[in-house]
């Protein structure tokens, strides 16, 4: 059988003109696809890149701090008035002055019902 494809092994196609062509199309093809994707996976980075998107990205940090920081003013100051009201109504009427005297157990028994207040 001498002749029949030249030495090689007659599977692989390439003792046969077509055979080649169709190789060398399928990998002139798939180069093409690969080179073709990378540039414009490139470009389309190079163009997301070329945006003010730094600025953007700083400003709406900017703006996020500034918002917490508001936000944490807020809760701080209501946290405050809720402290001074809950002070407030643990505190009889007449003991702001703080002067070591006792309180009378009737005026304490009378407020801590909730009825009396002046």
């Amino acid at each position: 059988m001498p002749g029949v494809g030249d030495g090689l092994p007659s599977g692989l196609g390439l003792g046969q003109a077509d055979g080649v062509t169709k190789r060398l199309t399928w990998f002139v093809l798939g180069l093409a696809s690969g080179v073709s994707s990378s540039v414009w996976a490139y470009l389309r980075f190079r163009r997301a890149a070329s945006r003010p998107a730094a600025e953007r990205v700083a400003s709406a940090l900017a703006d996020g701090a500034r918002t917490g920081v508001d936000g944490a003013r807020r809760f701080i100051d209501d946290a405050r008035d809720q402290i001074r009201r809950a002070e407030a109504e643990l505190r009889p009427s007449g003991a702001d002055d703080l002067d070591g005297g006792a309180l009378e157990p009737e005026r304490v028994r009378r407020e801590s019902v909730g009825g009396g207040r002046s």
